[in-house]
Order: C-alpha cells, then structure tokens, then sequence
C-alpha cells in the first residue's frame, strides 16, 4: 500500500508539471500573438496618414510651381509690381538686375511647401488619433525637365504602448523651368541695355509665347512668358515679371 501511495503522488506530480507547462505553453503564445496583432495594427493604422499625406504633398507642389510664375520667381520679391489683377516681382528695378537664380527659384519652392503643408496638409481630421508633428524641411532640386522635392517631415503616430514615425515624403514634376529661368535672365540682361528698343525676333523661341505690356504711367514693362511645353495644374506654365526703368 506504502509503495501504490508513493507512485500516485509521482503520477499527480507528473500531471501537474504537465499540465502547468501547458499553461505557460499557451500564456506565452497567446502573448506573442497580441504583440504581433499590436503591431500590425500601429503598421495599419499608419497607412492611411501616409497617403493623407503623400497626397497632399503630390497635389501642393504644382500648387508652389503656379505660383512661383506668376510671381516671377520669389515668393518674398524685394520689390513688388502691383497690376490690376495680380502682383508680380520686378525682376529688373531701375538699375538693379534682381532675375532669379535656379536655387533662388529652389528656395521659394521650398519656401512655400514648408509654410504651407502644416495647413494645407492638416492631420486633425485623424481625430482618434495621438498625433504629434515636429517641423518641416524641404529640399528642392531643378533638374533639366523636372521638379523634384524631398520633405523630411516627422509625424510621431501613438497607438497603445507602440510608437512609429514617419517622416520622408518626396514628389516631382515635370516642367521646363531650368530652361525659362534661363531665357528670363537673357530678356532682363537684353532689355536693361536698351529699355527703348523691342527686338520682336529676339522673343520669337520655339517654345515659347512671349508677350509684353507697357505700363507708362510708371515706365515699367511686364512680360508674359508662357511655356507651351510644360502644363501646370492642366495648364501651360506661365511665368509673369515686371521691370523698372529710370
């Protein structure tokens, strides 16, 4: 009897050691498997802020590139042509060549993309979510038939106890603006030599619509510079600049 109690209380230890590893068998994989499901939910649920994002970004720059033409160039001119239906910049001022450099014109894309998406680009309507945003940097590049821009943007996303950022944002578009920021400088630099005289043929570029005004109350000419090879927001790109004369 003593030896039958002995191998029971064996058998019962075995059975509990079963059965315990058994528990910690499933406790474990039940534990992986909602850190798995934490995860790939943080993943999902970062999509949709990415293409919110992405999005906007895609649809803003031809936005930033509208209007870097119509406004020669600066988004902050130095001095300022104000017609009856736009403002645009002098881009010559008396005796004061000012046409843009390409990273002048990098600059005031990159100008507006960083003062602009914060706004345009608004993540408050993921109301459900813990959403913070630190600042804006964007880099511009001109190429030869292209806009490109990269924008490091960090957006911090929360969700339970996994944290993910996201940050790198780039979009492009194509446009001849190397090639007009060029035939700008040769116009202005041709002009201020002699405001009197108008070289018709000098403005006929295969290309190109070029057009100009006088303004005689204030000796100024403002020109019109229309890309027909290059379509900005489904229109040919237009870019505007005054000059000043003595």
């Amino acid at each position: 009897m003593k030896k039958r109690a002995q191998i029971s209380i064996f058998i019962i230890i075995g059975l509990l050691l079963v059965i315990i590893s058994i528990l910690f068998f499933f406790l474990s994989s039940g534990s992986a498997e909602s850190k798995t499901f934490t995860q790939v939910q943080t993943t999902t649920n970062t999509k949709p802020i990415q293409s919110f994002v992405q999005d906007c970004v895609d649809k803003q720059l031809p936005i930033a590139i509208f209007k870097l033409g119509i406004h020669g160039g600066y988004m902050e001119p130095e001095h300022v042509y104000s017609g009856d239906f736009f403002d645009t910049s002098y881009l010559y001022y008396i005796d004061k060549n000012l046409s843009p450099t390409i990273d002048d014109l990098e600059h005031s894309i990159s100008f507006y993309m960083d003062n602009t998406l914060p706004t345009e680009c608004s993540l408050e309507i993921f109301e459900f979510h813990d959403i913070k945003v630190g600042e804006i940097k964007t880099t511009t590049q001109i190429g030869s038939n292209k806009v490109l821009v990269d924008i490091d943007w960090p957006i911090i996303i929360k969700n339970n106890d996994e944290t993910t950022t996201i940050n790198e944002f780039s979009s492009s578009h194509d446009i001849n603006l190397k090639q007009t920021q060029s035939l700008v400088k040769e116009i202005v630099e041709k002009q201020s030599q002699d405001p009197d005289l108008l070289d018709i043929y000098f403005y006929l570029r295969p290309g190109y619509n070029i057009s100009m005004v006088p303004d005689n109350n204030d000796n100024d000419l403002v020109y019109f510079i229309k890309d027909l090879e290059s379509e900005v927001l489904d229109e040919p790109f237009m870019f505007i600049f005054a000059m000043k004369f003595e």
